[in-house]
């Protein structure tokens, strides 16, 4: 990411601080958690979705490393969207990057969202075994979902390990496939 880049990236973050959505904490943790999405993907995604993006983290940090990518950012709060959406139009990403107000486990399920993304992140959404179920509706085939734990206590920054998980299918003799997760903990 090039140093323009970078200085917005903090301009946004500060801003979500002081408009109440973003928790406290080095600015430079939090881009390098986000980094560490990009990382554990292992190359860019085509298309990617992020589940309860809050002030929009890791989604739009995402958005600047893969300028090819295309991404949804989902959250149920309003303001949280509003939010987001005036930093995709101030970052310049408006072209490729969208921001939905819904619930995820309701979006799913709707055409245009379910199984449509090469990848998911989600970034203290919930433990990993709900994030897994929740994610799975919006992953394809082979798609991976990058999940960060919430943060164990309040006096904790750092979020929990990434976790790693991938939808694939096998066919079952009848022309059904049937799909499976693998999942591992980044860089263990």
């Amino acid at each position: 990411m090039d140093p323009d880049g970078h200085a917005a990236l903090e301009r946004w973050w500060f801003a979500a601080v002081d408009a109440g959505i973003a928790g406290s904490g080095s600015v430079e943790a939090h881009l390098g958690r986000a980094r560490a999405f990009a990382q554990a993907r292992g190359g860019p995604a085509d298309r990617f979705c992020d589940l309860g993006t809050g002030p929009g983290m890791p989604g739009l940090v995402l958005a600047l490393l893969w300028p090819e990518a295309r991404g949804v950012l989902i959250d149920a709060t309003e303001r949280r969207v509003a939010f987001v959406e005036q930093w995709v139009r101030e970052l310049g990403v408006a072209g490729r990057i969208t921001v939905e107000h819904g619930r995820a486990e309701v979006l799913a399920h709707q055409e245009g969202f379910r199984h449509e993304f090469d990848t998911v992140v989600a970034r203290s959404f919930g433990p990993p075994a709900v994030v897994a179920e929740c994610a799975s509706g919006f992953l394809a085939l082979a798609g991976v979902a990058l999940v960060s734990e919430p943060r164990r206590t309040r006096r904790s920054p750092s979020a929990g390990p990434l976790t790693v998980w991938r939808r694939w299918a096998w066919s079952t003799g009848a022309g059904r496939r049937r799909s499976k997760a693998r999942s591992g903990i980044a860089g263990r």
